[in-house]
């Protein structure tokens, strides 16, 4: 990989959970979703500074086209709340965590934000945050 600058090792410890998390996997090598790095620059600052209206538009006509990847998530996400917001409810919660947010540095604080904001909206849910 990377013209032998990098090794990769697989380790298989159980065959019996694999199916399972085989669903969940995303190919990253050959994936039309998964935009390769930019080209290096020398003001990489200035850069994302000066990329930002254009990746604003990207998203916003994302969540136009209305069957992007967004769209999809959201969806789900709905779909799953729904779901926990029923359970309670019901009375069949389990009392596990409804939705973990996990992030790093700037990311952990838009998380947080997120974070508290579905809280407002959903109080019964128990949402947490995580590094």
């Amino acid at each position: 990989m990377m013209s032998g600058q990098v090794t990769l090792t697989i380790i298989e410890e159980s065959g019996s959970k694999d199916t399972v998390f085989k669903k969940r996997l995303v190919r990253l090598h050959q994936n039309p979703l998964i935009k390769p790095l930019p080209d290096a620059v020398e003001d990489a600052v200035a850069q994302d500074v000066a990329d930002i209206p254009q990746v604003l538009s990207d998203i916003i006509t994302s969540w136009d086209s209305g069957s992007s990847i967004n769209n999809i998530s959201s969806w789900w996400l709905g779909r799953c709340i729904s779901e926990r917001l029923v359970s309670y409810q019901s009375g069949t919660h389990d009392g596990s965590v409804d939705l973990l947010v996990t992030g790093c540095e700037v990311s952990l604080w838009l998380g947080e934000q997120f974070c508290s904001d579905m809280t407002q909206v959903f109080p019964r849910l128990n949402i947490k945050v995580r590094v």
